[in-house]
């Protein structure tokens, strides 16, 4: 017997320091000893490094009153912070780091109608403003295109940079353009401020359902104008949480105890922990990898507002979540979008499979060759069948074939067993 569980889940302030140098230039053209032209000049240079020291240093920080203050002046209307966020959300890739500093949102008042498009045709609203930092941690240049956008459970659009409220010398874009092909010179950073107009109803919908994502693109070693893409991308998108509240701060840091999955990633419900194991460390060979059975997590879920009506199941919903980790000994990258798993209850009389619209992972997330990485498996299950029927029996959960990123069987249709332990 098949236990269907469906899911419809839709698709879904140099100026000043230019001149005092300039002075202090002038100033050393009146000396007359060669031995002092030198020291002057040395020191000069050291003059030179150590403040391009102090204004990269500089770079980093963020001054969000005077940027309120410009946003003001731009869009004669008057702001008040709802929520400033001061950790630092930092993607670490090989070849360059990402880095969201920090954050400010901010309630936008009587704005002139002149900037109520982004505001929903209003004129008031509220602003995410934020400061980052790019940095190009490898020998060679890089490009990269500072493309935001927010997205949120159930938001009916998704807002990118508005670069009408601040002046261009404040923004991280006005660095990076195509002008200078969007590149980073090797060893350098870059930082600066962009700003994202929202609706009223997007800071309430976001405080509702807890957090929002900023979608942060991966970088690459040249951009191509003609295409509008890099000519080999290095790394990968990455989404960092946006909230506009203290509750909502709170209630991510309450998600952190459960395997994430899309239901925590972009916090389509409120997860109940129903029983946890954890450290089971069993292992087994697959192929030419090692994959270790972790530990696993049943949960009730039960969606928000914004994703109910996805999904059809009638019943109570329990999720199932299974953690792997996995040794890749394979010569190609382990896809861990379409990882293959089979869980068979009731002592072999129903199964179903791993739900996939619930994983995670993105196309090309990988585990490459000899490196290990955590896998999680996503089974949803029937809370009244559970609690009268499979509970006190076993779960067998069968894993396999591994499959590249292009799907193609690693494991020459080999599967492995593992018993959940109660």
């Amino acid at each position: 017997m098949l236990l269907s569980f469906t899911l419809m889940l839709a698709a879904c302030g140099k100026g000043n320091d230019n001149n005092e140098e300039n002075n202090n230039n002038n100033n050393e053209e009146n000396v007359e000893n060669n031995n002092e032209e030198n020291e002057e000049n040395n020191n000069e240079e050291n003059e030179v490094e150590n403040n391009e020291d102090t204004n990269d240093s500089a770079a980093k920080e963020s001054d969000f009153d005077a940027v309120l203050a410009e946003v003001e002046d731009i869009t004669d209307g008057e702001t008040n912070v709802l929520y400033e966020e001061t950790e630092a959300q930092v993607h670490e890739e090989d070849a360059y780091s990402v880095s969201l500093d920090n954050y400010v949102v901010a309630e936008l008042t009587d704005v002139h109608m002149d900037f109520s498009i982004p505001l929903g045709d209003s004129d008031e609203g509220a602003i995410l403003v934020t400061h980052h930092t790019i940095e190009n941690k490898s020998d060679d240049d890089i490009a990269y295109t500072p493309n935001w956008s927010l997205k949120y459970s159930g938001a009916d659009r998704f807002p990118g940079i508005n670069s009408d409220m601040l002046p261009d010398d404040m923004q991280l874009r006005s660095l990076l353009t195509s002008d200078n092909n969007y590149v980073i010179p090797a060893g350098e950073s870059v930082s600066g401020y962009s700003i994202l107009a929202l609706r009223t109803i997007d800071i309430e919908n976001i405080d509702e359902v807890g957090f929002a994502q900023l979608e942060t693109p991966a970088a690459g070693d040249e951009y191509v104008a003609d295409d509008y893409e890099y000519k080999n991308k290095l790394g990968k998108q990455v989404e960092m949480e946006i909230h506009v509240s203290g509750d909502g701060s709170e209630a991510s840091a309450d998600a952190d105890e459960f395997y994430v999955d899309r239901t925590t990633t972009e916090n389509m419900g409120t997860k109940t922990m129903v029983k946890e194991k954890s450290d089971i460390n069993e292992t087994k060979t697959l192929g030419k990898s090692e994959i270790t059975l972790d530990g696993y997590q049943f949960t009730e879920f039960e969606p928000n507002d914004a994703f109910a009506s996805r999904f059809s199941d009638d019943g109570d919903i329990m999720l199932l979540n299974v953690k792997l980790n996995i040794e890749n000994g394979e010569e190609a990258a382990i896809g861990l979008q379409n990882l293959k798993a089979k869980l068979t209850v009731n002592d072999g009389k129903q199964y179903m499979l791993q739900e996939s619209m619930l994983s995670p992972y993105k196309m090309d997330d990988a585990i490459e060759p000899g490196e290990s990485g955590e896998g999680i498996l996503i089974f949803g299950i029937d809370k009244e069948q559970y609690e009268k029927i499979w509970k006190d029996k076993a779960f067998e959960l069968e894993y396999g074939p591994i499959e590249d990123v292009d799907t193609n069987d690693l494991s020459k249709g080999k599967t492995i067993e593992f018993d959940l332990p109660q």
